[in-house]
């Protein structure tokens, strides 16, 4: 005699999408300790794909960036 025992196996799935960032930040030197703010920063936000600094105004840095946003979806 088998017997076979069927378990619900419940799946649960990520959906990623991607979400525009502008930032403002300080000026820092030297310019690794910059980027590792800035990526610090973008974490906030998601999982940073790729970002720019676009303008430099007076003592701040503006940042724009593509970060990858995960949501669980049942």
């Amino acid at each position: 005699m088998v017997y076979v025992i069927y378990q619900a196996v419940e799946r649960v799935m990520d959906q990623l999408t991607t979400q525009f960032v502008c930032l403002r930040l300080p000026l820092e030197r030297p310019p690794l300790a910059l980027q590792k703010t800035i990526v610090q920063a973008l974490e906030e936000y998601g999982t940073p794909l790729r970002w720019a600094i676009t303008r430099i105004e007076g003592d701040q840095v503006v940042i724009e960036a593509v970060v990858l946003v995960t949501t669980q979806v049942k």
